[in-house]
């Protein structure tokens, strides 16, 4: 009878042993696939800036205020709308994810000051990294 006792004992404290790791092994897996989840959002993130920048980087080596040097498809509102793969390659006219650029213009005497708004979103319209840049187009000063 006391042999029993100990069997049953042994096994209550496995079966506390095996629950224990059973939830430690399901937070550990929940923490891996929340980081998991948090790593493909930076990576979305960081290859929005990166087209940003690089749109701002054509922007400033233009040699007119016209968008056309960044590609894209002309809007209705006078923008730019460039789609991105998941690679962050320029897609067709669907993508993942877009890039939406817009000019407004002040003229001055001596040319034009442009300000330009480049934002990138997903496809389903969440913003993941919006840029503002400006920059002065000298035109043909009048004596």
């Amino acid at each position: 009878m006391v042999r029993q006792g100990r069997s049953q004992t042994f096994l209550w404290e496995l079966a506390v042993a095996i629950l224990f790791f059973a939830l430690a092994a399901a937070v550990t897996l929940q923490l891996f696939a929340e980081g998991s989840c948090q790593s493909e959002e930076n990576s979305a993130r960081n290859g929005a800036m990166l087209a940003a920048v690089s749109a701002a980087e054509k922007i400033a080596g233009a040699d007119s205020p016209e968008l056309s040097v960044l590609g894209g498809s002309l809007q209705a509102d006078g923008s730019i709308r460039v789609f991105y793969d998941e690679s962050w390659q320029p897609a067709g006219s669907d993508g993942v994810f877009q890039m939406t650029i817009t000019a407004s213009e002040e003229p001055t005497d001596a040319g034009v000051f442009v300000s330009y708004e480049i934002c990138l979103e997903r496809a389903e319209g969440e913003t993941l990294y919006s840029l503002s840049t400006a920059r002065y187009f000298p035109g043909e000063v009048q004596p």
